[in-house]
Parts: C-alpha cells; structure tokens; sequence
C-alpha cells in the first residue's frame, strides 16, 4: 500500500521520480503521506497489542496465573 501512494503521489506519476518535472507536476505533500502512513501503522500496532488481551480474558484460570 505504501508503494501506491509513493508512486501515485504525483501528478503525472512520472514526477514522482523524475525531478525535472517538478515545476509542473501537482503532488501530495510529502508530510501528510508519512503521516498518513505512520497513522495507520499506529492503529494497526494498537489492534496486534490488544488482540491477545481478550483471549488471555477469556480464559478459565485464577488471575494470578494469567
């Protein structure tokens, strides 16, 4: 996913690496699509973390031995 918004950034796409048509090419800001991506890094991690708490909740066992 990371590599689709890098290369579809720009407009024309070509601008993207190409620097000689950055006078004329239209593109994301460069901030708002590491945000973006660190964002969404972000809730993922969160999500990974919690998804065992709910399991190990679950069980049948006193709670010092979960």
């Amino acid at each position: 996913m990371g590599v689709f918004f890098t290369i579809f950034q720009c407009k024309p796409i070509e601008a993207a690496y190409n620097i000689t048509l950055v006078s004329i090419a239209k593109c994301m800001p460069y901030g708002a699509l590491v945000f973006g991506f660190e964002l969404s890094n972000l809730i993922l991690d969160v999500f990974i973390l919690a998804l065992p708490v709910f399991v190990i909740q679950a069980l049948q066992l006193e709670t010092r031995r979960k």
